[in-house]
């Protein structure tokens, strides 16, 4: 339910369930999310409402904010991360694209404009560890996709490093489930893809993956570590000039 205070009295605005409002500045507009819809509310007139943009799961709006000079409204994506933007014309509220950058927030939820900045809270980092430091590298020089994953559910350090030096794609992924340093390195020198995979699911103790091609062709080291505690090493050396080496 969304009221308004006049000459001491509250009189209702909108009989909606309504999660999160901005009004502005010159008493036309109260925005807000309403059962995930973006609206706008005039409250000069009982359950005078329009849908500015229907809610969208794959999105999930969340919070609203309302720039009254440039006439824009903000509106944050907490599926997407994005803050998207929309404007009035004629009593049409029309979209803009989104802020740019805005895509790298994680879970925005409430924003406010003021002072032409926008404050954004956000729910969670790109870091889901619990404890100890979490570092990913990944170092590209001339061409190819490169791609470093690294999952961190509980405590202890989990380093995962990548380097390309000229082409086709690396791939080092390194998943840690309860405790205790895990590191996978993978380099490629010249051409063709490498791939190391370094699955942990023990509960402490370091587990290391080393994977070094020095010319082409693919090089593919798996290590699977189930041990319950002490380090575990697997290295793989490749000097071959062409060929798969496993």
């Amino acid at each position: 339910m969304l009221w308004r205070l006049q000459c001491n009295q509250w009189l209702p605005v909108a009989e909606k369930t309504i999660s999160n409002i901005e009004a502005s500045g010159n008493d036309m507009f109260v925005f807000g999310i309403s059962e995930g819809d973006v609206g706008v509310f005039y409250p000069k007139n009982n359950n005078a409402y329009r849908i500015i943009a229907q809610a969208d799961p794959s999105k999930e709006y969340t919070g609203v904010t309302f720039d009254q000079h440039s006439n824009i409204l903000y509106v944050t994506e907490k599926a997407t991360g994005q803050i998207a933007r929309f404007t009035g014309q004629g009593g049409a509220w029309i979209p803009m694209d989104p802020l740019n950058g805005s895509g790298v927030i994680i879970e925005p939820t409430i924003l406010r404009f003021t002072l032409g900045k926008l404050y954004v809270i956000i729910i969670s980092t790109t870091v889901a560890s619990t404890s100890g430091p979490v570092t990913s590298t990944t170092t590209a020089s001339t061409s190819g996709p490169v791609t470093s994953t690294t999952t961190v559910s509980t405590s202890g350090p989990v380093t995962s490093t990548t380097t390309v030096s000229t082409s086709d794609p690396a791939t080092s992924t390194t998943t840690a489930s309860t405790s205790g340093p895990a590191t996978s390195t993978t380099t490629a020198s010249t051409s063709g893809p490498v791939t190391s995979t370094t699955t942990v699911a023990s509960t402490s103790g370091a587990v290391t993956s080393t994977t070094t091609a020095s010319t082409s062709g693919p090089v593919t080291s798996t290590t699977t570590v189930a041990s319950t505690s002490g380090p575990v090493t697997s290295t793989t050396t490749v000097a071959s000039t062409s060929g798969p080496v496993d």
